[in-house]
């Protein structure tokens, strides 16, 4: 027997459809997903896969909840053109950025002064930014949080945080939990 599988498609061009917060070039530039460059013979272009795009949406979604447009909506087309290469199309519904209305600290923070400087400083660029849900901020915030309690030597406690969300508004909450023995 032999097998043939036929000729290997390839993307030859890739658009991003619906996107302002974003350039083309910033998101093609996270993607898996390449498109053939005719200019350039040593570079090749993504095997159509099916897995790698829906991969790519997912990274272009997280891209945008991590900034805050927690309603993001994706979808994509192929359009098969000549040569037996496609055009794979991005859509992309971005939706309102969500904003932090209040952000809140459970009562074990008070006994914890060595904290407020921090948690002054996290607050103060917050409202730097517009006060825009930030998940790699509030990630950061957390990482400090938890080393400056190690370095006071308190070992027992951990720092974490939760969001309620409504009218594109967030609520955040930031508390300490004891950790299990």
């Amino acid at each position: 027997y032999e097998i043939n599988e036929g000729e290997i498609s390839q993307l030859n061009l890739i658009e991003f459809i619906g996107n302002s917060r974003y350039s083309d070039k910033y998101l093609s530039s996270k993607i898996n997903s390449k498109a053939l460059r005719f200019y350039n013979f040593f570079s090749s272009g993504s095997n159509l896969s099916r897995d790698l795009i829906e991969f790519d949406l997912s990274k272009i979604i997280n891209l945008y909840k991590d900034e805050g447009y927690l309603d993001v909506k994706t979808s994509y087309s192929l359009e098969k053109n000549n040569f037996g290469n496609y055009k794979l199309i991005f859509y992309i519904k971005e939706g309102a950025r969500y904003e932090i209305a209040s952000i809140n600290y459970d009562e074990n923070f008070k006994n914890f002064e060595f904290l407020f400087p921090l948690k002054n400083s996290f607050e103060s660029s917050l409202r730097e930014r517009d006060m825009f849900y930030d998940k790699n901020s509030i990630s950061n915030y957390l990482s400090e949080l938890n080393k400056l309690l190690l370095d006071y030597n308190v070992a027992n406690l951990y720092a974490d945080s939760s969001y309620d969300i409504y009218s594109n508004n967030i609520d955040l909450n930031f508390f300490l939990l004891y950790l299990k023995a």
